[in-house]
């Protein structure tokens, strides 16, 4: 198990960090003492999920987060739907040119 002083480590990282990946072991010395150690990562496999893993763990639901929408906001997204199909930049050219319209009379006219 080789040790480098930490000049030595901080001008070869690239080269003890592709050790490290090898499976090698790597000690960095200061003052001829072991300070720290460069190990290969070993990723801990979870395994397949489990339905209901995560009961319990949620914190906080809106009130509101299962209620169905109101109408307003489906015409609202029926009403801008057609926008869509533009790029930001047509969009924001439409807006600009079109401040009071709403968008059905601004796609009628174009």
């Amino acid at each position: 198990m080789p040790a480098y002083n930490v000049a030595e480590a901080k001008a070869k990282l690239s080269t003890l960090l592709k050790k490290a990946q090898r499976g090698e072991e790597v000690v960095i010395a200061k003052d001829h003492k072991p300070i720290a150690r460069i190990v290969p990562f070993e990723a801990k496999h979870a395994g397949p999920r489990k339905p209901g893993s995560g009961k319990g763990k949620v914190l906080y639901v809106a009130p509101d987060a299962f209620k169905p929408l109101d109408e307003l906001p489906i015409r609202e997204i029926r009403e801008w739907l057609p926008y869509m199909l533009f790029t930001d930049r047509e969009l924001r050219r439409l807006r600009r040119a079109n401040p009071a319209r709403t968008p059905k009379e601004i796609l009628k006219y174009e």
